[in-house]
């Protein structure tokens, strides 16, 4: 199984929620990445052999291009749309 990598605009409770779920995964938050260009949590998430998770479409789409272009490789980009978290336990 692959790992994630959160970037800093995921939640650092999402973490350890999946990792609760069994998932190996780290976040911005825990290993204190913040404010890297996303360039360089790309790269941070390759050292790790890990994949990034991110709200933010736009900048990773064109990184993806730039890595396919110059025949670079990484551990995976996914990206997902923000959601609105219910709290079910007060329902």
């Amino acid at each position: 199984m692959i790992g994630l990598y959160l970037d800093e605009d995921v939640h650092k409770k999402i973490a350890v929620a999946l990792r609760l779920k069994g998932y190996d995964v780290v976040s911005v938050h825990e290993v204190q990445k913040y404010s890297l260009s996303d360039y360089q949590q790309l790269e941070y998430a390759i050292t790790e052999e890990r994949a990034i998770f991110t709200f933010n479409a736009g900048d990773f789409n064109i990184l993806h291009k730039e890595y396919m272009y110059s025949e670079r490789s990484h551990f995976g980009i996914i990206v997902s749309s923000r959601c609105q978290l219910v709290n079910l336990s007060n329902a």
